[in-house]
């Protein structure tokens, strides 16, 4: 794997209040989400699962409001805004390399 620029700020704290902009791609940008036809984004089941589940991120964390989004065929763009407290301190649980356990996985 090549190395990447990392592009986070080091004693910055991403849980505090402001807006973000997120950029999310996938492995080896595969075309995972749907296709672009005509000039419009069509999405796949799993686009549209996504787009589901970015319409709900309210319901998973109420301080987290997501403001604008586009999924495209092998990204998604956010722009969320943390409106209250998040829980979690981001910058302390990744100092301490907390690893979370879910199902008995790590």
């Amino acid at each position: 794997m090549k190395n990447r620029k990392l592009n986070r700020l080091n004693s910055y704290d991403y849980s505090q209040q402001g807006m973000y902009f997120i950029t999310i791609c996938t492995k080896n940008r595969e075309e995972f989400f749907g296709e672009i036809k005509n000039t419009e984004m069509v999405l796949n089941d799993v686009g549209k699962i996504i787009l589901k589940n970015l319409n709900n991120v309210s319901n998973y964390s109420p301080s987290v409001f997501l403001d604008e989004n586009i999924i495209m065929p092998n990204h998604v763009h956010l722009i969320i805004e943390i409106i209250g407290n998040v829980g979690a301190d981001l910058v302390s649980a990744q100092n301490k390399k907390i690893q979370i356990k879910n199902s008995g996985q790590t």
